[in-house]
């Protein structure tokens, strides 16, 4: 695929003609595909949709740095949005609340999302093969990150 200007400088993507097999995504802001290795499977339990374990490739200082280069190499983490687009819309209005807007409490609550990645993927866990099509992946923190072991409660509104 072509990368347009916008794409490549992390810019809003508006919806387009998409493939028939795949579905159209609202608009959404662009997270530049080479700031990032190949996403990998990672291994979860509950839910539907696949998540990917993702790793900063990009400059070692700069802006990029500070907006994709988290605090470790396991901070960002991959979710298919096939399966999560109901999710993207909320977590696009979040990026638009101000610091200083009333929602600002839900905005430091909220898992920090920095936008969607389209990438082709690795096919399984330890494997170098990648699968044909890309996939739109929302870029979240892990919020296991540095965690040697997790218990979560799952609250949905």
């Amino acid at each position: 695929h072509p990368i347009s200007s916008e794409r490549a400088m992390g810019g809003v993507c508006a919806p387009g003609k998409a493939d028939e097999e795949e579905q159209e995504l609202p608009p959404h802001t662009v997270v530049p595909g080479n700031y990032f290795g190949t996403p990998v499977p990672a291994s979860m339990s509950g839910g539907t949709a696949q998540f990917f374990k993702l790793q900063y490739t990009g400059p070692a200082s700069g802006p990029a740095k500070e907006q994709y280069g988290g605090k470790s190499p396991t901070f960002w983490l991959g979710k298919d949005v096939a399966r999560a687009m109901d999710e993207l819309p909320f977590y696009e209005d979040i990026l638009k609340l101000s610091a200083a807007q009333n929602y600002a409490l839900l905005r430091n609550w909220t898992i920090t999302y920095v936008g969607i990645l389209t990438a082709r993927v690795s096919s399984k866990i330890g494997s170098s093969e990648l699968e044909d099509k890309e996939r739109a992946l929302l870029v979240i923190h892990d919020i296991a990150d540095g965690l040697v072991s997790k218990r979560m409660l799952d609250i949905k509104i």
